[in-house]
């Protein structure tokens, strides 16, 4: 088969690129023809290993985008109606037998190109675009003026425009349960669940000991800098834990410049709590040292939310690292709490600094995570599943031409 795959920014690192590129390198092993597109591109941001072999057309260099701060804000209802680079992109395409989007943006791209050539889609939303939400009554004062300001810059025209294009799309895939349930209460349209993958042979597993650990308990998390990160929430932790006496320390890791309003939030937090001896910022860190912080964590923690799915918790348990995780995550919906992972409550400080003191407590339940972890990912969580069943998606609609009601 002759897939297209198309990705909006491949001048990065994260969860999106990483999943797109896997699946073109999937595909291309078992002899099916792939062509990347992307509006950005930049080999050394990027998985530059994964890129290596793969055919990618690009419409531009590096992303010169930054924190908009306001006016981002002012603009985002009506961003569906400034389309010029996603039409530019869509005729860049040439000829395939299904096209595949990721990421934002990319899904209007792939609509584009099925206006003029009928090729059919397959989406993988990985989130809810923010033009598909609809409006909520409002419940304080700040939710008030997003209503108005959705409603007066013209959101309700935005949102009609990108649903409009995106019932032209064939089938959508979705992560987890979370993002099936927002595609369905906000737009009526129905997804199909597939989960994520990782390389196995690239996290290496390493047991953690049932003995008592030595040495400040080391926290580590990942992630580009975006509010719904909520990194905040383990800065609090670690504040709680210093009060207890608990030596704990957070290396935390991600691209700060692309938010650099929340970076500086976060920065502050460490700086009002104390904690600038305890809490480290990595920054975008390559792919050997996120093997290497795997490997030497007491344990992963993943805040986000609302975050749909969360691949970097798998690594983590693939890593034998045990991991505390947000129920406002998808990857929550796969995991067991005291099982394969400590779940926590969303923005819920005190949560995670239980979870922490549980595992700092009791050395043989830090061994059963990690144990129980790799096994999991084992069993559930490989590339080589997710582009099977992609490429079931794929087979389903060239042969099929019904479309979304």
């Amino acid at each position: 088969m002759n897939v297209a795959i198309v990705v909006w920014h491949l001048d990065v690192k994260g969860g999106t690129q990483r999943q797109a590129l896997e699946l073109a390198r999937h595909l291309k092993s078992k002899g099916d023809e792939v062509t990347l597109y992307c509006a950005h591109l930049d080999r050394d941001s990027c998985y530059s290993e994964l890129l290596e072999g793969l055919e990618i057309v690009s419409l531009h260099g590096s992303s010169r985008q930054r924190h908009m701060g306001k006016l981002r804000w002012i603009s985002y209802p009506v961003e569906p109606l400034f389309v010029g680079d996603e039409r530019r992109l869509a005729r860049m395409i040439g000829h395939h037998d299904v096209i595949n989007c990721h990421e934002h943006r990319a899904y209007r791209t792939a609509c584009f190109h099925r206006k003029a050539s009928g090729t059919p889609i397959v989406w993988m939303m990985n989130d809810l675009p923010a033009s598909f939400k609809k409006p909520r009554r409002p419940r304080n004062l700040n939710a008030v003026k997003d209503l108005a300001h959705y409603l007066l810059i013209g959101g309700l025209i935005g949102r009609w425009v990108d649903l409009r294009r995106v019932k032209t799309i064939d089938r959508i895939v979705v992560l987890d349960r979370l993002n099936h349930g927002l595609l369905l209460n906000n737009t009526g349209m129905t997804s199909t669940v597939i989960r994520s993958g990782l390389d196995l042979a690239k996290f290496g597993f390493v047991e953690r000991s049932a003995a008592e650990a030595t040495g400040p308990f080391t926290i580590f998390t990942i992630g580009i800098f975006f509010p719904h990160r909520r990194f905040e929430d383990m800065v609090s932790a670690l504040g709680i834990l210093k009060k207890d006496g608990r030596d704990v320390r957070l290396r935390l890791a991600g691209l700060e410049s692309k938010d650099r309003v929340y970076s500086a939030r976060v920065r502050a937090l460490v700086r009002s709590l104390e904690l600038e001896d305890r809490v480290e910022f990595l920054g975008a860190i390559s792919e050997e040292q996120l093997v290497r912080e795997y490997s030497t964590a007491d344990a992963f923690a993943f805040p986000h939310s609302p975050q749909t799915w969360g691949l970097v918790v798998f690594e983590a348990m693939a890593s034998g690292v045990p991991v505390i995780v947000s129920r406002g995550c998808g990857a929550s919906e796969m995991l067991v709490d005291g099982d394969t992972a400590m779940l926590v409550e969303p923005a819920r400080p005190d949560g995670f600094a239980t979870a922490i003191r549980k595992l700092m407590d009791d050395p043989s339940l830090r061994n059963m995570l990690s144990v129980s972890g790799r096994r999991f990912v084992e069993g559930n969580i490989r590339w080589d599943l997710y582009a099977d069943k992609m490429m079931d998606e794929f087979t389903r609609v060239c042969g099929n031409k019904e479309r979304w009601p």
